[in-house]
């Protein structure tokens, strides 16, 4: 399983052009995985090339990996 650590204090300060988001693997850290992502629009939220720039990629984490 795969949660967003701290959640609660994801913040993007105007002051900085990127926000840190750290992924946290829990129940176990035995063998590799792989997780894909994509930032997205949702309705009455940021937008697109104005509050973030769209972004995708794999998360992986190996044997043992917990972040």
């Amino acid at each position: 399983m795969l949660v967003f650590k701290d959640k609660n204090n994801i913040k993007a300060p105007a002051s900085k052009d990127y926000v840190d988001i750290v992924i946290e693997r829990v129940k176990g850290s035995d063998g590799r995985i792989t997780v894909e992502y994509e930032t997205k629009e949702i309705d009455g939220g940021a937008k697109e090339g104005i509050d973030f720039r769209k972004s995708s990629g794999i998360l992986e984490f190996n044997n043992g990996d917990t972040e």
